[in-house]
């Protein structure tokens, strides 16, 4: 993670986000830089998770399931990755700006590609 404020760090997985979360499995998140004043988005690792954490039918219980990165959009489609981490950044800089200090910001992409802002909290980084 960086600590230039010019820039917006963003981490994703396939599914739950639980996977970022618990750091149980095995293998490396999405990660992305996004310049504020440029705009540019740096592909800084693609995801090498084996595996995604999935809601099961209407219960609250999660479940494993291989994943087919050839089928994951954000893996395949460059286009498409910078679109969806340009329009994360952007909504991330909105909340640090309306609340006057840097976010840590938690949120899902749905299959349609809509965003949802779980919560926000102030960041905070150690020394």
């Amino acid at each position: 993670m960086s600590r230039d404020e010019g820039e917006v760090y963003v981490e994703m997985c396939v599914g739950m986000g639980e996977t970022l979360a618990s750091a149980k499995q095995p293998g490396t998140p999405y990660r992305f830089s996004y310049g504020k004043k440029d705009g540019k988005v740096t592909t800084l690792a693609l995801a090498s998770f084996s595996k995604s954490l999935v809601a099961r039918g209407d219960s609250f219980e999660l479940a494993e399931e291989a994943i087919d990165y050839s089928s994951v959009p954000l893996h395949s489609d460059a286009e498409y990755r910078d679109a969806l981490v340009t329009r994360i950044a952007k909504s991330v800089v909105a909340i640090a700006d309306a609340r006057k200090e840097p976010q840590d910001v938690e949120g899902a992409v749905d299959e349609a590609g809509g965003g949802h802002i779980v919560q926000s909290r102030p960041m905070v980084l150690s020394d």
